[in-house]
């Protein structure tokens, strides 16, 4: 197969990125350590279970732990059947053959297969896309159909960078450099060893877990079971706003693209790519200044997915903005004091193709607010 074209960084998909579900031990009998045979401080997520095993389970089963992760015969989604997606430049029509452990892309051209290629990791947890991983000999790529939560399947992002002869030279995908490859799945691993181009997958912990927000976790699970008063972790809910903050912003990061393009945060507070960066969008809020708590744990259960309820979100809202608590920074909204805060001061914003995200620069005049 023919090596793919060149493009940039691999997808990010943010707020809520997940990964396979972890096998674990029977509950009430000490969890197996990971045993990767270099000293490493790391234990892998199925040792915490031993003590948190609510909370492991809801954090396995979470989106953020999805966001890498094997195929498998039910995903990613199917296409509809006889459904095609056609590069009307190229006269190329792709086809995605799901319902197996090998997922495949098959390139057609005037009835006639030119080319194909398996997924072999789907990056994304689904809920706002998917974006296959292929191997191909010595060379990943980002694969040119991506599975978007709303709309199914579709061209990726990155499909349409290239001029029309690189993609008929190279219709399967997008080469991904080793640098890319890296920054893209560090983002999406708890823990990331490579075996020369491929995943080591025994001394890698695919998917975000426990070790990649409270640290390396030998020292605790030796500890708490010597119940020593020193537990020897990490607790970002004990940490300052700013700090916490800072541990999301490692990967909600202005380093996050969906088309390969690395634009930093633009300069234009109304650009609509401000939008996909989250932790930017706080750290410019009134709310975060002036109330010197406010963090993404202030509204996420960093344990379990981002809800969809907004009557609990504007709840958080008149936490502060509300009654007795109102103050003279915190004030009771004018237009509707028990409503709406979300739908005019975090509305979802159409950032890329098939996808929108919510706004978190919160501000009294949102550009994006709907008009009344």
């Amino acid at each position: 197969m023919k090596t793919p074209r060149t493009a940039g960084i691999c997808s990010a998909f943010l707020l809520f990125l997940c990964i396979c579900l972890w096998g674990g031990c029977s509950p009430g009998k000490p969890a197996a350590q990971v045993e990767l045979g270099d000293g490493s401080p790391y234990v892998g997520a199925d040792a915490c279970r031993e003590c948190h095993p609510k909370i492991f389970e809801q954090q396995n089963a979470s989106r953020h732990a999805l966001t890498l992760r094997l195929p498998t015969a039910t995903d990613p989604p199917p296409a509809p059947a006889n459904h095609e997606v056609l590069d009307k430049e190229t006269g190329l029509a792709y086809h995605l053959e799901a319902g197996n452990d090998k997922p495949t892309i098959r390139v057609t051209e005037k009835g006639k297969e030119v080319a194909s290629v398996h997924f072999d990791y789907l990056l994304g947890s689904g809920n706002h896309g998917i974006s296959p991983l292929a191997l191909v000999g010595e060379e990943w790529q980002y694969t040119a159909l991506t599975y978007y939560g709303g709309t199914g399947w579709d061209f990726s992002p990155m499909h349409t960078l290239g001029d029309p002869a690189s993609r008929k030279q190279f219709p399967t995908g997008v080469k991904v450099s080793d640098g890319d490859l890296n920054r893209c799945l560090g983002c999406h691993t708890t823990r990331l060893e490579m075996d020369g181009p491929r995943v080591d997958e025994k001394r890698s912990e695919i998917g975000i877990h426990c070790e990649k927000c409270h640290g390396p976790g030998r020292a605790h699970v030796e500890a708490a079971r010597a119940k020593s008063t020193d537990l020897a972790i990490s607790n970002p809910r004990k940490w300052s706003p700013d700090s916490y903050l800072a541990l999301c912003q490692q990967c909600h990061n202005e380093n996050s693209t969906l088309d390969g393009v690395l634009r930093g945060i633009p300069d234009d507070p109304a650009d609509p790519l401000v939008v996909k960066h989250h932790v930017h969008g706080i750290r410019n809020s009134k709310c975060y200044k002036i109330s010197g708590k406010l963090t993404c744990g202030t509204c996420h259960n960093p344990h379990g997915n981002s809800g969809t309820d907004k009557v609990f979100f504007e709840d958080r809202c008149r936490s502060c903005h509300t009654g007795d608590r109102a103050t003279a920074t915190a004030k009771t909204c004018p237009v509707d004091a028990r409503k709406g805060c979300v739908t005019c001061h975090m509305p979802k914003v159409p950032v890329e193709k098939h996808t929108n995200f919510s706004d978190h620069w919160i501000r009294v005049k949102n550009p994006y607010m709907p008009k009344r």
